[in-house]
């Protein structure tokens, strides 16, 4: 009998720890689904008012205009002297990418478990690395236009896309130079941001210049695109 009711009261804790394991387990899912459903929802929120500011005033993108506009000013004038202090120049970029298509895509997969006697073996691995190559020297390009274009702004620069190169590039080492990187500022890690079919590396960026302070860098892990949104809030300090 005495065995029988220690036997109970070991089913009876065992039970009991499992009950609070699994309900603790459900609510840190749950909360976890929660909080991706609001990411989601603020991350719509945001690119929706983006969007809206597009199509609102599609003549702050003309060269024309902001032309005009400097042209035009009266630097005596306080709402001019409101501008010089408060103007943020925004590149938004998309470097160029590999341009691997469907067929790269399922030879690069089978590539691991390819023998290595596969006829044509060579042809393929060839072709993937001329498509890098390629890419990489008009990349190289892009980023010094790019990089000469942030130096010619009189004004604070944000500049953030797609840049399709790791930390460790040129392409990188070009922009990084004069700017500052948002998650070198207030993040930690890898920062990967390709949720591709190949290896992920960070190859999304927030760069921002003296006069701009970074108060947080955010990667979002939600299955939107092959890319990961990254978000940052910064601020104007007075130069």
């Amino acid at each position: 009998m005495t065995l029988l009711c220690a036997t109970n009261t070991w089913l009876t804790i065992i039970f009991n720890s499992l009950s609070v394991i699994t309900a603790a387990l459900i609510t840190a899912f749950m909360s976890y689904r929660i909080n991706q459903i609001n990411e989601r929802k603020e991350l719509k929120k945001q690119l929706d008012e983006i969007l809206n500011i597009a199509i609102e005033y599609p003549y702050l993108e003309s060269e024309s205009f902001t032309q005009t506009w400097l042209e035009n000013k009266d630097s005596q004038k306080d709402k001019y002297l409101r501008y010089d202090t408060y103007c943020i120049r925004v590149f938004n970029f998309h470097l160029e990418s590999i341009g691997f298509h469907k067929s790269d895509d399922m030879f690069y997969q089978d590539l691991i478990t390819m023998p290595a006697e596969t006829p044509d073996i060579k042809k393929g691995v060839w072709r993937l690395i001329s498509k890098m190559n390629a890419a990489y020297a008009k990349r190289a390009e892009q980023a010094r236009i790019l990089a000469q274009l942030i130096a010619d702004s009189p004004y604070r620069t944000l500049a953030c896309g797609d840049m399709n190169d790791t930390p460790a590039s040129y392409t990188y080492r070009q922009i990084s130079k004069t700017m500052n990187d948002g998650f070198c500022e207030r993040a930690f890690g890898l920062g990967t941001s390709y949720n591709g079919a190949y290896p992920s590396f960070r190859i999304d960026y927030i760069f921002f210049s003296d006069g701009l302070y970074c108060e947080n860098f955010t990667t979002i892990r939600t299955n939107y695109s092959d890319h990961f949104p990254i978000y940052s809030d910064l601020k104007i300090n007075k130069l």
